[in-house]
């Protein structure tokens, strides 16, 4: 049987095992797993706990929220932004949880609380993070206008998709600060250089961090999935259209980052590619939510970057 070319290894996975291994095993995964078991369960896992639990009340859950100012404050602007809002704005942790739903609102805080595990300072840093605040907001709304019913999933994926990066960068292991700005922010492109250097990617790495967090397993696979759609479309499903939907929200978030006006040769350019077919969005639908994707942008960026 011939070997692979790169194009088809990338799209398909050509040593998907040996890759989640060699993250497995990676300085960066050890060091996550410890700052997870020290830190994660003390943030949000008494909250995500009670939100798992059927029988808690608004009541269990308004104290503990409320003790972390900071997740009560970003809670409460993600709820009220475009990618979540059903109209009458969201004033209280009872609004909250009322409107939006147990798990709906332990997405939101698994999300919040996961993203600042890795303070990694300086530029790239800080454009990582810019990256998953705005791919989670192009994704949620992308999920609403598809119907997706576990939008609070596609949350979490688009704000943790890159988490392996901000491990990786956090210990040291892969330094980005050397790749030219134009390669950090073209998709499919980052995870082939890791692979080079280390012999695993930020999606291994992210899907083995996730899954040791005690992720949903559709979450982790997602992560791990999101640069090998052709192993996500042939699993089908739920898995096979969050990684569509992630991808192109993947691909919008540097749109707007850099030309939110909507021009009609990137509309073609962006309605032409697997993703936006294998979710049948059409061109229409996407000129029409447009508008939305740049305000829940904006919004995300400033709940949780800003």
């Amino acid at each position: 049987m011939r070997s692979m070319s790169s194009v088809e290894a990338s799209w398909f996975g050509d040593d998907l095992l040996a890759v989640e291994g060699r993250a497995a095993q990676s300085g960066a995964a050890a060091a996550a797993q410890a700052v997870g078991l020290k830190v994660f369960p003390a943030v949000a896992q008494h909250v995500m706990g009670l939100l798992a639990d059927p029988h808690a009340t608004i009541g269990d859950l308004r104290g503990p929220i409320e003790q972390d100012a900071a997740l009560a404050s970003r809670l409460l602007r993600v709820a009220n932004s475009v990618a979540y809002s059903r109209g009458r704005p969201v004033a209280s942790i009872d609004d909250a949880v009322l409107r939006l739903g147990h798990a709906q609102v332990r997405a939101i805080v698994a999300g919040i609380s996961a993203f600042g595990m890795f303070p990694a300072e300086g530029e790239v840093a800080e454009r990582l993070r810019a990256h998953g605040a705005g791919v989670a907001a192009v994704v949620g709304v992308l999920g609403r206008t598809w119907r997706q019913e576990h939008v609070g999933d596609l949350f979490l994926c688009g704000l943790l998709h890159d988490l392996g990066k901000l491990a990786a960068l956090q210990v040291g292991e892969v330094s980005y600060a050397d790749l030219p700005r134009r390669v950090l922010e073209t998709p499919d492109c980052v995870h082939r250089i890791e692979r080079a250097r280390t012999g695993y990617d930020h999606a291994a790495l992210g899907a083995t961090v996730l899954a040791g967090w005690r992720f949903d397993r559709d979450v982790v696979k997602t992560v791990a999935w999101h640069h090998r759609p052709g192993r996500a479309y042939a699993e089908g499903g739920d898995i096979g259209v969050s990684v569509a939907l992630l991808r192109l929200a993947d691909q919008i978030d540097y749109r707007l980052r850099t030309q939110p006006e909507l021009d009609q040769a990137y509309l073609d350019e962006l309605t032409q590619r697997g993703e936006a077919s294998y979710c049948d969005l059409s061109r229409d639908v996407i000129e029409a939510v447009w508008p939305k994707l740049r305000q829940a942008h904006a919004e995300m960026q400033a709940a949780l970057i800003g």
